[in-house]
This record gives structure tokens, C-alpha cells and sequence, in this order.
């Protein structure tokens, strides 16, 4: 431990905005992969019929810049101009996310917020719940994705000073733990909340409603 602590002291902040964005990039994939998966039965009905003018829930604009904070800002927010660049050259629509083109979707994929990362509308959340048994939990996602940026530790939405920099392993462990077990509902069709969930959850302030239909 005390090796890890004089490695992370003498770690540059180029270095440790690399780290950030390595981890947070692998984690809102993995997000991203879930929503690919539930895309047509949950978000498509809506965007697929023209609703919230086709673009669904990515409408917050300017706004989404109040997202994203942390030693790592600086890198991500370079990262996405790059990404409004290449949407200003797609068109894009009033209202329209500045990271978002109607015909590509989001620019900046595991880039993206965790508020984008791990929101769902009321009636995405019904389609879940109805179709695949999911009570979707977003504090299960957005609370490691902050902890990720801040590159502290989080308890209870409240920073908490660490004895080194990095990440709690048991809050990514209960997100890659959540996302896989809301990805298997989705394969087998067998409903999340006719199954134990994993042990890491159950740990979490939003651990989800295990009811057996």
C-alpha cells in the first residue's frame, strides 16, 4: 500500500488524467452496451416515431458541460470539442445536444456524462420494468462514474478524503457487477427481478428491489 501511495504522489497530471479517462471510457462502454441492447424495445419506440422531435432524451445543450468535473476535465472537454465539430458538420437540430447528430447519434459515446450514461425517461423506465423485469437504478451507475472523475472516494453522494488517489474497487465492482446482471435479463429474457441480485449490490444505498413476480 505504501508503494501505491508514493507511485500515485509522484504521478504527473497528464498521467492521472490519461488514468481517469482510461477507467471512465471502459465503464460508460459497458453502459453503452446495455442500452444497445434494450435500444429497440426502450428508447426506440419513441425516437422511432418521431418523439421529443426524434432525439429523444439528448436535448440538454450547453448544459451537459456541468457534468463533468474532476483532475480530468480539462482532457474530456477537449476530447468533446472535437466531437461538436464533427456534429456541426452532421447538422443538427435546435434544441439538439451539442454532442449529438440526429443521424449518428451521441459524438461522444464513452465520453459521455453520467447523467447521459445512466438516464432513462419515466416511460423508458416503464418499458424496462415491463418488458425485462428491470427496476432500473441510475444511482447504481452515476455514483461510480462521479467517484471516477472526482478520483476520490465517494460515501453516500458525500466526498470523502482518501489516503491515496483512485477509485473504491467494491463501488466498480457493484457497477460492472450491476450492468452484467441487467445484461443477462436482457439475453435469457428471464426478468432481473425474479433473480438474487449479486452480492455487491446488495451493499449499495440504491440496491435493487429483488420481488419475485
Amino acid at each position: 500500500m505504501l508503494q501505491l501511495i508514493r507511485k500515485l504522489a509522484k504521478e504527473s497530471g497528464r498521467a492521472r488524467a490519461g488514468r481517469i479517462v482510461k477507467t471512465y471510457r471502459e465503464f460508460v462502454a459497458l453502459s453503452n452496451e446495455f442500452a444497445s441492447m434494450v435500444y429497440a424495445d426502450v428508447c426506440g419506440p419513441c425516437i422511432g416515431d418521431g418523439g421529443k422531435r426524434g432525439i429523444g432524451c439528448c436535448t440538454v445543450g450547453d448544459n451537459v458541460y456541468g457534468y463533468i468535473h474532476g483532475p480530468a476535465k480539462k482532457r474530456l472537454t477537449a476530447l468533446w470539442s472535437e466531437a461538436s465539430t464533427e456534429a456541426e458538420g452532421n447538422g443538427r437540430q435546435a434544441g439538439e445536444c451539442l454532442y449529438h447528430s440526429g443521424s449518428a447519434g451521441c459524438l461522444i459515446k464513452d465520453l459521455k456524462p453520467p447523467l447521459c450514461a445512466s438516464y432513462y425517461c419515466s416511460g423508458a423506465r416503464g418499458r424496462l420494468l415491463e418488458t425485462y423485469g428491470i427496476e432500473w437504478r441510475s444511482g447504481l451507475i452515476s455514483r461510480p462514474l462521479e467517484e471516477i472523475l472526482s478520483d476520490e472516494r465517494l460515501d453516500r453522494g458525500q466526498l470523502v478524503l482518501a489516503t491515496a488517489r483512485g477509485v473504491n474497487p467494491a463501488a466498480l465492482d457493484a457497477l460492472r457487477d450491476y450492468l452484467e446482471w441487467v445484461k443477462e435479463a436482457v439475453r435469457s429474457r428471464r426478468p432481473a427481478s425474479g433473480r438474487e441480485c449479486p452480492a455487491s449490490l446488495r451493499r449499495q444505498p440504491e440496491a435493487p428491489l429483488i420481488s419475485v413476480r
